[in-house]
């Protein structure tokens, strides 16, 4: 499989957010050493970045056409790059047997862009947050290939801690 994705940087502070978190989580419990290729856009500036993901976007193609990489792991970007990303997504579906999309954002799913919905194949398999963002995939974008995962609950920890409830009561004074 091909992670094909951003990852935080803690120390310089870049791509802190719940994509990058999220797609640390997959990678960490996931990847595997031996069979699985990593393909990371993360970048120290915008400049930079931007490069880097160009570089990236022909780097997955070269590998799914010629190395015979057929499974794709990526996560849909919701700003810059958007409209490139759903339809390299669309291109690369016809080489490849199974890709796993994981959408965090609410941007491009609330604005309604009707692109999203060329993403309605059987061999992509969208991953959503919430039922409210499951919902208006199924409903606008007739993405029915969708799996639920809830704030992270099946990749992290095995037990779920409970947080302590305090009952302190206030007494006021008059």
């Amino acid at each position: 499989m091909i992670y094909f994705t951003f990852f935080p940087d803690y120390k310089k502070k870049i791509n802190v957010n719940g994509n990058a978190i999220f797609s640390e989580i997959i990678l960490n419990r996931y990847f595997n050493f031996k069979k699985d290729i990593l393909v990371n856009t993360t970048s120290i500036n915008l400049f930079t970045t931007r490069i880097r993901k160009i570089l990236s976007y022909l780097k997955v193609f070269y590998l799914v056409t010629f190395l015979n990489q057929k499974q794709i792991f990526t996560v849909m970007l919701d700003k810059n790059g958007f409209y490139f990303h759903v339809l390299f997504c669309y291109l690369i579906n016809f080489f490849s047997s199974k890709i796993i999309i994981y959408h965090h954002s609410f941007n491009y799913i609330n604005n309604r862009k009707k692109l999203l919905s060329i993403l309605s194949s059987k061999k992509i398999t969208h991953v959503t947050i919430s039922k409210k963002q499951q919902n208006i995939l199924k409903s606008y974008y007739n993405l029915n290939n969708s799996i639920l995962v809830e704030n992270y609950i099946f990749f992290t920890n095995k037990e779920v801690k409970k947080k302590k409830k305090f009952n302190k009561k206030i007494i006021f004074f008059f």
